[in-house]
């Protein structure tokens, strides 16, 4: 009698895994689109490789855009809350103190939009590249990764320090490169 409910108890569980997930991911919903996709890539290997071959594009897009996406929003959301903050801040001190003219001259990062440009130009190569070909284009890739990580993390370092401005495309370029990097080194173990 415990072979039937065996089944049963263990589809409870996956479904009570996937709710969790779901649950947690509600307030990031392009993480949960990626998550999808995962999932979809994950049942196409299981059942035909090739099938992968030929969508492999489609599949970077439903997987890696999402990611790249929510990367965006959640600068957006946290840029927002920093100026309200910060507006909130510039009240207070105005009523405290004589008003003072204060002068900005922090300029889009050029490090994070060389960084966004060179990572979509090496996901582009990649891309074009055909599977026998990527062992030969890993080390560059991966030098380009690190290249771009660098890049990233100092336009963020200089975002920081109220130099320039953009942490949303320095968060997105660190992304795109941490997940350049993880590819690179996965081409260059096989």
């Amino acid at each position: 009698m415990t072979e039937p409910n065996e089944p049963v108890q263990a589809l409870d569980a996956r479904t009570k895994i996937l709710g969790n997930i779901v649950r947690y991911l509600k307030d990031y919903p392009f993480l949960l689109i990626a998550m999808a996709g995962l999932i979809v890539l994950t049942i196409a290997l299981a059942f035909d490789v090739e099938k992968i071959k030929e969508f492999k594009l489609l599949l970077y897009g439903v997987v890696l855009a999402p990611v790249v996406m929510q990367f965006y929003f959640e600068a957006q959301k946290q840029r927002h809350k920093h100026l309200s903050e910060r507006r909130a801040q510039e009240a207070l001190t105005r009523e405290a103190a004589p008003p003072q003219q204060e002068v900005s001259n922090a300029k889009f990062s050029r490090k994070a939009i060389a960084g966004l440009v060179v990572s979509l130009l090496v996901y582009a190569e990649i891309g074009d590249t055909p599977d026998e070909l990527m062992y030969e284009i890993a080390p560059g890739s991966l030098v380009m990764s690190g290249i771009t990580l660098w890049l990233g993390m100092s336009a963020l370092k200089d975002i920081k320090k109220n130099l320039s401005t953009g942490k949303g495309t320095a968060v997105a370029v660190i992304g795109l490169s941490a997940l350049m990097m993880l590819g690179s080194l996965a081409w260059l173990v096989e």
